[in-house]
């Protein structure tokens, strides 16, 4: 093999460049859709409990896709427990994307995976938290993830 020939073979190896403005859409269409859902959700509980609300968006920093806006954060006012919706990154290690919902100094995180399914983290603490498996997102494990929130 020629150094060319080898040249062009590592080449044609390597990643391609990623069309960032297609990635950054795709991300925030996911992410805005999560939102939706977890509002959605909400709203199934009396008003009197739960108040949501938008607030400003954030500039996220990533690697490939260098600094953009993402869509807005999402506050859920649980009878006077704040707890905060905010995009992390668009990328995380096996993952997407990933978004965490946090209260006080308590942290969950949500990922995005190819397929475009969402799976709960464990949680980031506990002396258990190896025998912790990622688990699907729907709306019972949403629900879940407040109750222990309000721990």
């Amino acid at each position: 093999m020629t150094a060319k020939e080898d040249l062009e073979k590592k080449l044609r190896a390597r990643p391609r460049p990623i069309d960032r403005a297609s990635y950054r859409l795709e991300w925030q269409a996911a992410y805005l859709a999560l939102l939706d859902s977890f509002a959605g959700w909400l709203r199934e509980l009396p008003p009197d409990l739960v108040r949501v609300s938008y607030r400003e968006t954030r500039q996220l920093l990533h690697d490939d896709l260098g600094t953009y806006t993402s869509a807005p954060m999402l506050d859920i006012d649980l009878c006077g427990a704040l707890v905060c919706v905010e995009p992390l990154a668009r990328t995380s290690p096996g993952c997407r994307g990933a978004v965490a919902l946090s209260r006080t100094s308590e942290t969950r995180r949500f990922v995005l995976h190819a397929d475009g399914s969402w799976e709960v983290e464990p949680p980031s603490y506990g002396y258990k938290r190896h025998l912790w498996a990622p688990i699907p997102l729907t709306q019972e494990t949403f629900y879940g993830v407040l109750c222990d929130l309000l721990r």
